[in-house]
Order: C-alpha cells, then sequence, then structure tokens
C-alpha cells in the first residue's frame, strides 16, 4: 500500500476515493472502505483512503483523545487492502477552504476522484459547512458518483469515533472492542525507565507521554503485546517519574527480551 502526501505518487485511476479522518478504523469506517474497494475492483481501479494528517481539530488548537495512532492506522487500511492512503497536509489554509474549492481544487483537479465514497455525517469546508449531499450534487454535475455509507448500528446505536471515546473512558472494553471489530490497543515505542522492574524480577516495557491518547480509567490490565505473549500491564502516572505523563508499563509473561526502542501494540 502506498501511503503519500504527493498526489503525483497516487497509482494511476480510475480512482475511488473513501473520505474521513478514520480515527479507529471502526465498524463504520471498515464498511466505508469496504465499499469503496468493491467499487474500485468493479471500476477496475484501486480504492484511495483519503484523510487529514496531522488530525484537524489538534490544528485548530482542540484536543484530540487518539484511538489509533497514524500508523496503526496504516496497517488496518493495508489488511483491508486498500490501494492508498494520501494524508491530505491540515494547515489554516486548508481549514479555510469552502466546500466548493475543496471539491474543486482537491478532488476534481488534484486528485482527478472517479468516485467518492463517504460516511452519512461526513463533513468538509470552512466549519464543516459541507455535507454528503452537497459533496453528491456537486460531483454529480462533473460526472463523478459518490456513495454514501449509512450507519452500522451495534447494540442500538450507530458505531461512531466518539462513542468509542467514550466507552474506553468509562472502561467498557467490551463494547469498544464491538465497536472496534477489534480489541482495544495501545501502540508505542518502548522507552528506557528506571529498571526497578527488572531488579525486582518483573521487568516491564514502558510506553510513556500517552496524552493524546484515548484512556481507559488507570488500574491493572490482563494485556497481550501482539507477537509476544500474555502479561500484567499497569496503566497510571508514575509517582516517581510524573513528568512522563500517563504511563503503561507491560510485563511479559516468560519473556526476557529486550525491547527498547521497538514498536509493541498492547491489546
Amino acid at each position: 500500500m502506498i501511503v503519500t502526501q504527493d498526489f503525483a505518487a497516487l497509482p494511476p485511476g480510475p480512482r475511488v476515493f473513501a473520505l474521513g479522518n478514520f480515527d479507529g478504523v471502526h465498524r463504520g469506517h471498515q464498511a466505508l472502505l469496504l465499499h469503496a474497494i468493491d467499487l474500485a475492483r468493479q471500476r477496475q481501479g484501486v480504492a484511495i483512503a483519503m484523510g487529514f494528517f496531522p488530525h484537524p481539530l489538534k490544528v485548530l488548537g482542540q484536543r484530540v483523545e487518539t484511538i489509533t495512532t497514524e500508523k496503526a492506522k496504516q496497517r488496518l487500511f493495508q489488511n483491508l487492502g486498500l490501494a492508498a492512503y494520501f494524508a491530505l497536509p491540515f494547515n489554516k489554509e486548508v481549514a479555510a477552504m469552502s466546500p466548493a474549492d475543496f471539491v474543486q481544487q482537491i478532488l476534481i483537479e488534484q486528485a482527478k476522484a472517479d468516485a467518492v465514497v463517504v460516511g452519512f455525517n461526513y463533513s468538509f469546508g470552512h466549519k464543516a459547512a459541507g455535507t454528503p449531499t452537497y459533496l453528491q450534487q456537486t460531483l454529480a454535475e462533473q460526472g463523478i458518483e459518490v456513495h454514501i455509507i449509512p450507519p452500522v448500528v451495534y447494540d442500538g446505536a450507530p458505531v461512531s469515533s466518539s462513542r468509542i471515546r467514550r466507552c474506553i473512558r468509562e472502561g467498557d472494553l467490551d463494547t469498544v472492542e464491538g465497536l472496534l471489530g477489534r480489541p482495544y490497543s495501545i501502540t508505542g515505542v518502548v522507552q528506557r525507565g528506571d529498571q526497578r522492574g527488572r531488579l525486582l524480577g518483573f521487568p516491564t516495557a514502558n510506553l510513556y507521554h500517552l496524552d493524546d491518547f484515548a484512556l481507559p480509567p488507570y488500574g491493572v490490565y490482563v494485556a497481550e503485546v501482539v507477537g509476544l505473549g500474555i502479561g500484567m500491564a499497569n496503566l497510571g502516572v508514575r509517582p516517581t517519574y510524573p513528568q512522563a505523563g500517563p504511563t503503561l508499563e507491560v510485563h511479559i509473561f516468560d519473556f526476557a527480551g529486550d525491547l527498547y526502542g521497538q514498536e509493541i501494540e498492547v491489546k
């Protein structure tokens, strides 16, 4: 899968673009992306996810509780079968674009979209004024189809990133797993700690500075480090190292390797 911020690096068409931020790549996102992949297959083209990087709310000075890192998101995209992920650079100039300018300059002139797939609640353009219906009507004038995907319902309510964040904060990880279609996880690079756990015979892999993540309540959890095994994880702020912010310390049973500097995914 191609990952780029350069339109010239995208594979040749026909191009079917799936639009969204895709934080979490949850079951609603998956339905949208799989529809784009199927549509591209019908047209003998390529399915491309297009999102913004960095997250628009961060550029506008708001805090975002991240569900999936960019790298984790890209792995999920690749596993679904997308041909490319285009991370549209987001800045204040892009934020100020009208819906009409976004459609004309980005989707038509630069992306050269042959079809577009969006969720029912997708918004774009200055002050999020653009709607799926507007997008559909405007692109229809250019002969470009827009497919609007209805909500995916789980346990009586639509699947959404905001619902997932709320369930994570409440510690309802069973519901989170149902909404994501996979277990909740945190991905990060292992950093060196004070090695107190190692001295006590319980070495830990430490992930620091998790302030930007959507986190469950602090406490001790049964965990799995993907590809390495089962263990116990402690999530919280260390009294001896408060400047590290929220920290995840994971002890992997029957593992004695060195993970410093490596990226791990903790479920």
